[in-house]
């Protein structure tokens, strides 16, 4: 993760940070105002608003993953919680309460009805 790589660095250091970027391709996630540079290194851009849905849409599909594994009816247990807010519904078994409760409710539900 790297915020605002170019700022107050010299064009030199930038030319050879846009090149090495360029030549090794690593994965990374940055944030940058300067639009040329992030059109010419970014292979994906989102909005903040996209990131979030991304990561509630993530959370939601490794939940969903963990409570079938343990045997649940995983689309009630997200269901009960998104209803009632008790985290109970939600099994704690490789983290999937912690990663679930960790977004507010009200924007799982928004993400949800944004995806239909």
């Amino acid at each position: 993760i790297w915020d605002e790589p170019l700022n107050y660095i010299d064009v030199f250091s930038r030319m050879q940070i846009e090149r090495l970027l360029k030549e090794y391709e690593p994965t990374m996630i940055f944030v940058e105002h300067d639009v040329r540079f992030r059109e010419k290194i970014a292979t994906k851009i989102y909005s903040k608003e996209e990131f979030d849905t991304e990561l509630v849409l993530e959370a939601l599909k490794k939940t969903l993953q963990i409570l079938e594994e343990r045997g649940y009816q995983a689309t009630n247990q997200i269901v009960g919680y998104l209803m009632s807010g008790d985290p109970g519904y939600i099994t704690s078994y490789k983290g999937a309460r912690t990663l679930l409760t960790s977004f507010d409710r009200s924007k799982i539900l928004e993400v949800l009805l944004k995806n239909i």
